[in-house]
Formats: structure tokens, sequence, C-alpha cells
């Protein structure tokens, strides 16, 4: 992979669940993380699995998402010292996603909290 993303205290983390049969606003739930703000074993946890998915789902691919295929939508962001803010994202089709990251887009948290 030629480029990874900075997993620090100012990154945030956006996770959202895509696709199936029909766009229903009502039913997109966003999830949005500060690396800051959460405890480091949780953090550490996070990482971990967003490098997981770089390795298994590289950015630039396709759009998993056709038919009533879903998918996971991940937005890494981070600020830099120029007032602008380095953006990242990763497409992960919801078949061939660890059960970890179901759990983190649902409830927040990686399976050992």
């Amino acid at each position: 992979m030629d480029q990874c993303p900075v997993l620090d205290e100012q990154t945030v983390i956006e996770v959202s669940r895509e696709g199936g049969f029909a766009y229903i606003p009502a039913l997109l739930v966003h999830r949005r993380f500060s690396l800051g703000q959460m405890p480091s074993g949780q953090r550490e946890r996070l990482c971990a699995l967003i490098r997981q998915l770089l390795v298994q789902s590289p950015p630039g691919g396709r759009c998993p998402g056709s038919g009533d295929t879903r998918y996971y939508r991940i937005h890494i962001l981070r600020p830099d010292n120029r007032q602008s803010s380095s953006f990242f994202e990763l497409l992960v089709p919801e078949a061939s996603a660890p059960s970890e990251l179901a759990r983190f887009w649902q409830k927040g948290r990686t399976a050992e909290n």
C-alpha cells in the first residue's frame, strides 16, 4: 500500500453502513469517533481493525455497493497544521467485513468492551 493514513489522537473516524435496494435517509446512521477521546485500549483495538481493513480492502478500489449489497464507508479525517484536513476513504463490503467492524458501527465499541 502506498498511502496509509496517520492514526493518532487528532484523527477522527466516521463509519456508516450504506447500500441495499433503496436509499432511505432515516435508516442511515453515521458514527463518529475522535481517537483522542477514546480510552487507550479501545483506541489501539480500533487502529488495529482499521489497519486490518486497509490490507483487506485497499483504498481506491471499486465501490462494492450494487443491487442489494451493503457496505461500510469509513472516513478517516485528520486536520493538519495549515487549517485544512486530510481525508481518507475506505469501502468494505458487509459480506466480507469482520464482525468487529459491525459491532463497532452498531455499538461504538470493539469486541473487548
